[in-house]
């Protein structure tokens, strides 16, 4: 017996260190200003990654795969919604997002 909690799916408890998320994203949206209005690039988008999983993320042409890539990397705040690190908020502060403002 042990104090992790009762086992689910594959016998791993939800409490196990391997299952816990290392990254997740939690209803990211991110929205464009262009010439014409606003471009929606990224709506309601959530995830999450746990220690040695590996994912690929497919789609379309201008479905947003880069542009949640660059969100995770840091490069893009997200609008809307939360992106955490092992449980802590990553969301990019003022500072970096004032640097993305610039570079679009």
């Amino acid at each position: 017996m042990t104090d992790r909690g009762p086992l689910q799916g594959g016998g791993v408890s939800p409490n196990d260190p391997v299952r816990r998320p290392i990254l997740e994203a939690r209803n990211l949206r991110k929205t464009f200003r262009t010439r014409h209005g606003p471009l929606t690039a990224v709506a309601g988008v959530s995830l999450r990654v746990s220690e040695g999983e590996i994912y690929g993320l497919v789609g379309e042409s201008g479905s947003g795969k880069t542009t949640i890539g660059l969100m995770i990397a840091g490069m893009y705040a997200p609008d809307a919604g939360d992106m955490l690190f092992r449980g802590t908020s990553i969301n990019a502060p003022a500072a970096r997002r004032s640097t993305e403002s610039k570079r679009q």
